[in-house]
């Protein structure tokens, strides 16, 4: 596992500090570090886990989805990657409250399937 522990939340906000662009903070798997990432500024949020390469027991981000659009209640849009592979999963999601939801593997089977 290659984790960089020198990063904190002082390092958002210097990524921040260098663009007027919004800044999506990816790989939020709990509700603490969501309002965290708020009050850094932060205009997004993005659960993941990063397709589960990253850490063996990282929880499903289906699980953790609702308690983290419950803490930031609204105020900056949740988007969800990861286990999406079917039109319902979105729909699962959109409902336990993402704002939007990516996809990458299904894409990529179906461009692969036939060229």
């Amino acid at each position: 596992m290659m984790l960089d522990s020198s990063l904190t939340w002082r390092d958002v906000d210097w990524l921040r500090s260098l663009t007027r662009l919004p800044v999506l903070l990816k790989g939020i798997c709990r509700p603490d570090d969501a309002r965290l990432a708020l009050e850094h500024g932060v205009q997004g949020l993005i659960v993941s886990n990063h397709g589960g390469r990253q850490m063996d027991t990282a929880p499903a981000t289906i699980e953790v989805l609702s308690s983290i659009a419950q803490a930031v209640a609204g105020r900056v849009p949740v988007l969800m990657d990861g286990g999406v592979r079917r039109g319902v999963d979105v729909l699962k999601a959109l409902a336990l409250g993402a704002t939007a939801v990516q996809v990458g593997r299904p894409v990529l089977w179906g461009l692969a399937c036939d060229g």
